[in-house]
């Protein structure tokens, strides 16, 4: 019998440490994301203060100041298992481009392809300028200037770009951390649960 109150005591405990564990687990994740925030950010003032942009096209780094282009059009997906099925998306999007990318948008132009027999779908592409004006942003549309929605943005920088520039400039790691938590366990005493 003593044997068995001592389990519970133990039990018991562990469960008060467990509690314990959360709490102090929750308070460091808490903290390393806060910490990884201010790395953000400070990467964020590093690269505008080398005045560098990330071309969403070519994906590459250029110091400067990137070309904002407005593509537009109807694209054909692969989907399904392994890619078995198709699909056609129709996108608009804002992106930052190098003098390169934004002249092979704006070349590709009005390009058509051929209309899908079953699915009567037709890819196409349009790239239209964009300028940031005092109260927003404006892309010419076949010749008429038009006001963007305002929560359209460039795509954000790859986590994996990021990763490598700090490591070139120095910057302090990123945090990590994975838990494995203990949720009221089923103790077991020769063979059966106590």
């Amino acid at each position: 019998m003593e044997n068995l109150e001592n389990l519970q005591v133990l039990r018991e405990q562990a469960r008060t440490q467990s509690q314990l564990l959360e709490q102090a687990e929750d308070a460091l994740t808490q903290t390393i994301n806060e910490y990884n925030q201010a790395r953000r950010s400070h990467f964020d003032k590093e690269f505008k203060r080398k005045q560098l942009f990330w071309c969403t096209e070519c994906h590459e780094i250029f110091k400067g100041e990137g070309q904002l282009i407005l593509l537009e059009g109807v694209r054909e997906e692969s989907c399904g298992y392994e890619n078995s099925c198709y699909r056609f998306d129709t996108y608009s999007e804002l992106h930052q481009t190098c003098p390169s990318c934004y002249q092979k948008a704006l070349d590709r132009h009005g390009w058509v392809g051929t209309t899908d027999s079953q699915l009567h779908k037709t890819p196409r592409y349009h790239a239209f300028r964009v300028e940031t004006r005092s109260d927003g942003l404006f892309a010419c549309r076949f010749g008429e200037w038009q006001a963007l929605n305002p929560e359209m943005k460039v795509p954000a920088i790859w986590d994996h770009v990021i990763e490598k520039l700090c490591n070139e400039w120095k910057l302090p790691p990123k945090l990590e951390i994975k838990f494995g938590r203990l949720k009221d366990p089923e103790w077991i005493v020769a063979g059966e649960p106590v």
